[in-house]
Order: structure tokens, then sequence, then C-alpha cells
């Protein structure tokens, strides 16, 4: 049978692909066969997501090699968002004035409130001797490693892995307090606040800033760095009378920037005091970027990224196209793979099968799944009838921390991978933060009792997916593992699922 490579943009297919989608409708309602559905992640570019699309539509090893009796459809969904998040966050990371020096101060900071476990008084900063110009040191030496991996080795030794160490007992009024003085009087921050201060003062006509300090051309672009709604902040405040403007200067800009610095140094805290961080500079960054940088890194792109895959089932999307061509012509076997944010587009058509008359007997395989845990669990109430058997190829935690999500070399702007970013950054639970969100493919969150949990809705969900997955006929393979026939794989990030020959066999065994 031909293979179906279906393009869509926010959902619907694109009019280029429709005769291949007719065609392929056709087919199901007069020959029902088995069908293989393949998901690649969200966030690709579209060149990308057709190179897959034809590599895995073709022979083993590379491929699946899927044989004649198979109908393979690619869903070819795009936004190319990783790239972009990728380019910005190295920008950011490299050439930011505000976010170097509010990142070295809490790091300092932090690791001064962490103490050793069992060793009252004695924190983390002091054991690895983490000055200043070391601080510095790490953060600008290229490296694989998290740079501050030491730091965890001290917090974490009678802990378990990433549940956090104590934290010296202090007020959270305390804290904010001797945060801000901090960097109040930290010549570097204020210099950063000077450049701000310059660009926001800047006479078009006279040519010059209004600011007797700073460089208006970097302050200009450390400013468009900055969240929307600190740019707000700091714009609003400007004095619009020419007289007024004087009296805008660092200080003013500083008093809004050490409002928000205080407000991650709480939530860092606050996560270490929950068992919820991420280790020590993870944590750190993640609290810094989703505070003052999210517009950067893509926080709000990945939530367009969902309801991109949502938007396919609604009326005229391609998604409810395929549900109406399964319901003409039932599968004799479905069989879907979902590749990290693949998986999403993959809970929505379990979703949108789940009200068929007659559903198709589903095989369903996650790589990588970029899932929220309770998403998951509110799938699998609609879908535990119809889908006979789950396998789900991911990463161990130990690589899963060590898969620096902007590649080789980058460790020192974020260690972890994307699956990190996603569950540290990029969710959010009703408008509201949600760091530490849990992701069905991380292995942090898969154990049996999740004590670490209050919400008693989050608790239910993963006691649920913990339930699914130790069910007969369901199971996860951690990479990575050489083991029987459908139990493999060698990838060692997150990226490599689909291009990995072991995982690529082990998910063809696993549809049979």
């Amino acid at each position: 049978m031909p293979i179906s490579i279906l393009r869509t943009s926010d959902g619907k297919l694109d009019q280029a692909n429709q005769l291949d989608f007719d065609d392929l409708a056709g087919r199901l309602a007069a020959n029902p066969s088995k069908v293989m559905l393949h998901l690649h992640g969200g966030l690709v570019k579209e060149a990308a997501g057709l190179d897959t699309a034809h590599r895995l539509g073709g022979a083993a090893p590379a491929g699946f090699g899927l044989g004649p009796d198979w109908e393979q459809i690619y869903v070819v969904w795009r936004t190319g968002a990783l790239e972009t998040l990728k380019a910005n966050w190295q920008d950011l990371f490299n050439n930011d004035r505000i976010y170097h020096v509010v990142l070295k101060k809490l790091i300092g900071f932090v690791g001064s409130k962490l103490e050793l476990p069992g060793v009252t008084g004695r924190s983390a900063f002091a054991a690895v001797n983490l000055t200043p110009a070391e601080i510095e040191a790490r953060l600008r030496t290229p490296t694989s490693q998290d740079p501050f991996a030491d730091v965890d080795v001290q917090i974490e030794r009678d802990t378990p892995s990433g549940r956090g160490p104590a934290v010296a007992p202090q007020s959270d009024a305390a804290l904010v307090q001797e945060f801000s003085l901090s960097l109040q009087i930290d010549p570097e921050f204020m210099g950063a606040a000077d450049n701000v201060s310059a660009a926001l003062t800047f006479d078009p006509l006279k040519g010059r800033s209004i600011a007797s300090r700073g460089n208006a051309n970097t302050g200009r672009d450390d400013f468009d760095r900055l969240d929307e709604r600190i740019k707000r902040e700091l714009t609003d405040a400007v004095p619009t009378q020419p007289g007024g403007r004087d009296l805008f200067t660092a200080v003013e800009v500083a008093k809004f920037l050490i409002k928000h610095a205080a407000a991650i140094v709480l939530r860092i805290i606050r996560r270490f005091r929950a068992r919820r961080d991420h280790g020590f500079y993870p944590t750190i960054v993640e609290e810094l970027v989703r505070e003052m940088y999210g517009d950067v890194v893509g926080a709000a792109i990945w939530g367009m990224m969902k309801k991109d895959a949502a938007d396919h089932f609604v009326a005229n999307g391609c998604g409810a196209a395929l549900i109406k061509a399964f319901e003409a012509g039932r599968p004799s076997l479905l069989c879907v793979s979902g590749h990290s944010a693949g998986s999403i587009w993959a809970a929505a058509l379990i979703r949108a099968i789940a009200p068929m008359a007659n559903p198709p007997d589903v095989r369903l395989a996650f790589l990588a799944p970029a899932l929220r845990m309770d998403e998951f669990a509110d799938v699998l109430q609609l879908g535990t009838p119809f889908i006979k058997a789950f396998r789900m190829f991911t990463m161990n935690d130990e690589l899963e921390r060590k898969d620096a999500v902007l590649g080789p070399g980058t460790s020192a702007i974020y260690p972890c991978s994307l699956l990190y970013v996603i569950s540290g950054v990029l969710e959010d639970d009703r408008a509201e933060a949600f760091p530490d969100a849990p992701i069905v493919g991380m292995q942090r969150f898969l154990g049996s009792d999740p004590a670490w949990l209050t919400d008693p809705r989050q608790i239910a969900s993963a006691r649920a997916v913990h339930h699914f997955l130790t069910s007969p006929n369901h199971g996860v393979v951690y990479a990575t593992t050489q083991g029987k026939p459908g139990l493999s794989s060698l990838a060692t990030s997150h990226g490599a699922f689909d291009d990995d020959q072991m995982t690529l066999a082990s998910v063809v065994t696993f549809f049979g």
C-alpha cells in the first residue's frame, strides 16, 4: 500500500494533500487493514518532519520496514519552535547582561541556603567553594556536563535523586530582604540597570539618552529580551513629561528587576522545601527563565503547540477527518506511535476514538513522550477498553539529566533534556505556573509512591498511570536497554528515539 504523508497547519490538512487523504479514506473503506499512524514531535520544522516520515516509511533498519499489508500514515504537523527556543536561549545566555548577573547572584545565594544532609549550618556553597570567581569560570566554560553537578552530589547524598536537600530556616521576608540588598549593592547589576534606564530615556530627536550613565544600545537589547509583562511595567513607569524623565534613573529600573528577582528566589527555595526541584543548577535556570524570559524560551509557543494538537480534532480538522475514515473503514488493528509532543497528538486521538460505536483495537507506543501525567490519566479513563497494549520507550533519569536540550557543549546554559524544560518551565495549570509538572516520559515521576505530590488530583493521576503501566500487556523500556525482542532501546538523547535502530525494531515487534 502507498504511504500517506499528511501535512497540516493549525490542525487542518494542507490542500495539497487532500487527494492523498481521499485515496487513503477510499482504501480504508474498501479494504479495512492494519494501520500504523506515526506522530513526530510537534516542535520541529516541516522539512524535518517530512524527512522523518520518508525515512520511517522506508526499509529497516533506518525505517519501520513495514510490509505491504500495512496502511502507513505520517502526520507532519509543525511549528519549528525548538530551533527558535535554542537560538533565543543561547543569545540570552551569551549576550544579556541582566540575565548573566542575576543568574550568578542566584547561584551564590541559593547555594548558601542549601544545607548538607545531616550537617546543620554547613552549606553547599561552602562545601564546593563557590566563590564569585568560580561561578563565573564555570558558566563561561563550554561543557557537556552540568557545571554545578558537584553541588547536587553534596546536597543529595542522603536523599532520592532530585528530591531536595535541607534548606536553611529563614522566613520568606528575610530571604527577600537579604537577596534584594545583595543586588542593590552589586555594581554589575546596577550597571545593567543603568543601560536599561539609558534605553528607556533615549531621546531620538537629540540622538542621546537623558540618563547620564549607561549604554542605550546594550540596554535596549537587554530590555527587548525581557518578558512582555516586565517590559510593560518598566515602560509604564517612565514619566511622559520631559522633565520627569530626568528622574527615571537606574534606581527606578532596579526596583522592578529586584522585585522579579526576589520572586525567583522564593520559588526556588519553595521548590527545594517541597522536594520539587530538578537539581541545584537546573532549578535556578528554570525559575529565572520562567519569571523574566518566558517569552524568549517559548512558554507561549508550547501552549500554542498543545492547542494545535487539539485543533486537529475540531470540525474540519485533519484528525476529525481521520476518525470519520476509521468509522467508514474500521482498521483491523490501529497502531499509533507518538514521539515527544507527538504523544499529545496521540492523546487527542484516543479521546476522539472513544465515542466511536465500534472503536478499533489500539496498540500505543510512546517515544520519550512529553504528555503530562494528569492529561494521560484522563485519556486512560476513556481509552482503556480499546487500548489493548501500551509500550513506552524513554530515557532513565540519569540520561535525562545529562541530555542538554541545546546540544553538546551547552550544559552551562541548561544541562537537562527537553522533557525537563517542559516540566520545569513550559507547563502551567489553570494559567498558573506549574514547575516540576509530572511528565509521562520522565522516570522521576513513574515511581509507585507519589508522596512528594500534594494536589489530590495529581496524586490520583500518578497512581492511575502507574497502575496502567504495570498492568498486563503494558510496560516501559528505559534506554539504554538491550533485551528481548520488542524490549530494547539504545537511544541516549531525547531526539534519538525515532533514529535509534534498536528502538524502531522494538516498536515494530511490539506492533506485531
